[in-house]
C-alpha cells in the first residue's frame, strides 16, 4: 500500500492545480512565480537538508560501486543525449537531455524503495542522488540556460542558491556537523517541493494542447526514461557486481520517472514547457505501472 501513496496524492494534487487554475480560483500571475519560489527556497533547502542528514564517509564507504556508477552512467548518458539529439529542437533539446538520467528521486522513487528494498535501498538511492546533483546542477543547468547561438557561462550555471546548497551540504556532511533543531523550519519548507510542483504541472495543462502532448516527443522521452535506461543500468550494475538486489535497487533509481525540475526550468528559461510537464505526467504513470508489476511477480 506505501508504493501506491505517490501514486495517488501527486496526480491529485496535480488535478487541484489545473481546477483551480482553469476555474480562476487563483491567477495566472500565482502560478507563474512558483519556479521562482522553488528554485530560489524550496530546492535549496531541500538540498541542504537532505545533505545535513546524510553521513557521506560513511555510505562512500560502503559502495564506491554506487558512486563510480552513477556518475559513469549520468555522464555516459550525457553525452550520448548530446549526440543523439544534436539535431533536435532547440526547445526540446535540454529536456530530452535532462529526462535521459535525471529522475524523480526523493517524492517518488525513494518511497517505492524503502517500501520493496528497506533500509539498503534508501542509503543506496540517497548516495546515487547525491553522485547525481553533481552533474544537474552544471552540466544539465547550463544546458537549459544556454541559448541558441550563444554560450552560456559555466559558471553563471552553477552559481545559483541550489548549487550552493549543494556545495554547503557536502561539507557540512562530509564535517559530520549535526543537523540543528532550530533549523526543522527548513525541512518544511523543504517538503514543499513536491507539491508545489505539481501544482504548477497542473495548472500548465490549462493552456496546454493535450493531443499535442500525449505524442511523439513525450511518448520518446518518457520511454527512454522509464524503460530503455533501466534495462541498461540493470545490465551494467549485475555485470559490475553480479549481485541481482543491488542490481534491481540501481535499475528502479534509473527508471526514476522524469523530475518536476524539468518543467520548472523550462518555464524558467523559455523551453518548451509543454514537452516538460507532459513528460512528468506521463513517465510517472509507466514507473508505477511498472513498479506495480515488479511487486506482484517479486
Amino acid at each position: 500500500m506505501e508504493t501506491l501513496i505517490p501514486l495517488i496524492t501527486l496526480p491529485a494534487i496535480a488535478g487541484l492545480g489545473f481546477l483551480t487554475r482553469k476555474t480562476g480560483y487563483i491567477g495566472e500571475e500565482a502560478f507563474s512565480h512558483l519556479p521562482q519560489l522553488m528554485l530560489r527556497l524550496c530546492y535549496p533547502l531541500l538540498i541542504l537538508t537532505s545533505l545535513m542528514r546524510t553521513d557521506l564517509r560513511a555510505i562512500l564507504a560502503e559502495s564506491l560501486v554506487a558512486v563510480l556508477g552513477t556518475a559513469g552512467l549520468t555522464l555516459a548518458l550525457y553525452l550520448l543525449g548530446k549526440l543523439v539529439f544534436r539535431r533536435a529542437d532547440p526547445a526540446r533539446r535540454p529536456i530530452y537531455l535532462f529526462n535521459l538520467s535525471i529522475g524523480n528521486i526523493v517524492y517518488v522513487t525513494l518511497p517505492v524503495t524503502s517500501a520493496l528494498f528497506g533500509p539498503e535501498g534508501v542509503v543506496l538511492t540517497m548516495l546515487c542522488t547525491t553522485t547525481q546533483d553533481l552533474f544537474l546542477w552544471s552540466l544539465y543547468h547550463l544546458e537549459f540556460r544556454r541559448q541558441e547561438g550563444a554560450r552560456a557561462s559555466l559558471l553563471r550555471a552553477v552559481a545559483n542558491p541550489c548549487t550552493a546548497a549543494l556545495l554547503l551540504g557536502i561539507t557540512l556532511s562530509l564535517l559530520r556537523v549535526p543537523f540543528p533543531a532550530w533549523l526543522e523550519f527548513a525541512s518544511t519548507l523543504a517538503s514543499l517541493t513536491s507539491p508545489l510542483g505539481m501544482l504548477f504541472i497542473g495548472a500548465t495543462l490549462v493552456g496546454c494542447n493535450l493531443q499535442t502532448i500525449f505524442r511523439g516527443p513525450v511518448l520518446l522521452t518518457s520511454a527512454l526514461k522509464v524503460l530503455a535506461v533501466p534495462a541498461l543500468a540493470c545490465a551494467l550494475f549485475f555485470l559490475l557486481t553480479q549481485d541481482a538486489g543491488f542490481a534491481a535497487i540501481m535499475t528502479l533509481y534509473f527508471a526514476s520517472p522524469c523530475a518536476l525540475l524539468s518543467a520548472v526550468w523550462a518555464k524558467e528559461y523559455g523551453r518548451d514547457l509543454d514537452m516538460a510537464a507532459g513528460s512528468v505526467l506521463v513517465s510517472t504513470v509507466l514507473f508505477f505501472l511498472g513498479v506495480g508489476v515488479y511487486a506482484l511477480l517479486r
